[in-house]
């Protein structure tokens, strides 16, 4: 019965999210919005009410909702939620990686995520040829991989050197700076 509760109220809200789409934008976004909420909020009361493991269901939940947010996103081309599907799905990247190789030294972690962020931007320069409208989440997905190892080092792991931070920093400017030299190329991209 809760399932189906749940599963109806997401629905409701996701299928008029898509039919507000062209009528007003707000309302759609809003709905989309409250859909993203609920079922994370769902998944998490189910988990917690039926009393099941939350080492193999949570991580379940998070990639359930980011397959459910990036197609929903794309189709409904919603570039927020579209975003925040590959975030999660970025989370549980790093879970896994996490718990696989606790130990990972920052070369390893860079190995990790930056074929992710190449493979990001290509694919938003793709889109920018065959699908317009996403390809800005694309690019924005690469962008925030750009910085993954770093935040990956500093926050989910213990016992890298304060330096690290300095690297990031110094990450973060020569992305501002590829971002500035290539500007002409990628706000194409972005606009469309």
């Amino acid at each position: 019965m809760q399932l189906a509760t749940a599963l109806s109220v997401l629905i409701i809200c996701y299928g008029y999210s898509a039919i507000y789409l062209n009528r007003n934008k707000m309302i759609s976004l809003m709905l989309a919005g409250v859909g993203s909420i609920l079922t994370l909020g769902f998944g998490l009361w189910l988990i917690e009410l039926h009393k099941l493991d939350a080492d193999f269901w949570i991580p379940l939940l998070i990639a359930a909702c980011g397959l459910l947010w990036c197609v929903l996103g794309f189709f409904l081309r919603i570039g927020l939620l579209h975003f925040c599907g590959y975030a999660f799905w970025a989370l549980l990247y790093a879970g896994f990686f996490g718990h696989v190789r606790p130990d990972a030294s920052l070369l390893e972690l860079e190995l990790l995520w930056l074929p992710l962020c190449v493979l990001m931007i290509w694919m938003s320069w793709l889109m920018y040829h065959k699908v317009s409208g996403v390809s800005g989440v694309y690019l924005g997905a690469g962008v925030a991989l750009w910085l993954m190892p770093e935040v990956d080092a500093l926050w989910l792991r213990a016992g890298f050197p304060e330096w690290t931070s300095l690297v990031l920093i110094l990450k973060i400017a020569v992305g501002l700076a590829l971002l500035f030299l290539f500007r002409k190329k990628w706000i194409t991209w972005v606009a469309s």
